[in-house]
């Protein structure tokens, strides 16, 4: 099973924006942790916007 994977990369990007950005993290902190949850990962469709800075 690939979960374990998932969770190692989540925790990863999470460290790299507390890290690199962490007036962004904090404000999508929960965002973060619904967006890696077994649910949304084993959904049909995902919707993601992104910002280029």
């Amino acid at each position: 099973m690939l979960w374990p994977l998932v969770t190692l990369g989540a925790a990863i990007v999470a460290m790299h924006a507390r890290r690199n950005i962490p007036a962004i993290y904090q404000e999508n902190r929960d965002h973060l942790a619904r967006m890696n949850s077994v649910a949304i990962l084993t959904g049909r469709t995902v919707l993601v916007e992104m910002e280029r800075r």
